[in-house]
């Protein structure tokens, strides 16, 4: 409580000679009192800031890259034929005969 009681008397020496100055004097007196409680506020806002720390983040999604190919345009296209041939249906085709009710229990139609 030492130190407040000490501001408030140089504050009450500063308010009489204040008092007794003059205009000019006075504008001086305050603005020194101004920067004064600024540097003040400053100082205090650097004490109470709190720590910041740094973190990094790792990406665990990989990026995709884009890659060049190029093509050679003047080689002739070669189209594949189907390895299975389908073989053309000669004769009749019959209709097959109904399932009697046993088979169709057995193959669960």
């Amino acid at each position: 409580m030492s130190a407040l009681t000490d501001v408030q008397q140089a504050l009450n020496i500063v308010r009489q000679s204040a008092d007794q100055a003059e205009w000019d004097m006075r504008l001086e007196m305050l603005q020194l009192t101004m920067a004064t409680a600024a540097d003040i506020v400053a100082l205090s806002r650097k004490l109470t800031k709190p720590k910041q720390r740094t973190q990094t983040k790792t990406n665990l999604i990989p990026k995709t890259k884009a890659v060049k190919r190029y093509v050679d345009t003047m080689a002739p296209h070669i189209v594949a034929e189907p390895t299975t041939k389908h073989k053309p249906i000669t004769g009749t085709v019959r209709p097959s005969a109904p399932l009697t009710p046993q088979q169709q229990r057995e193959r669960g139609v």
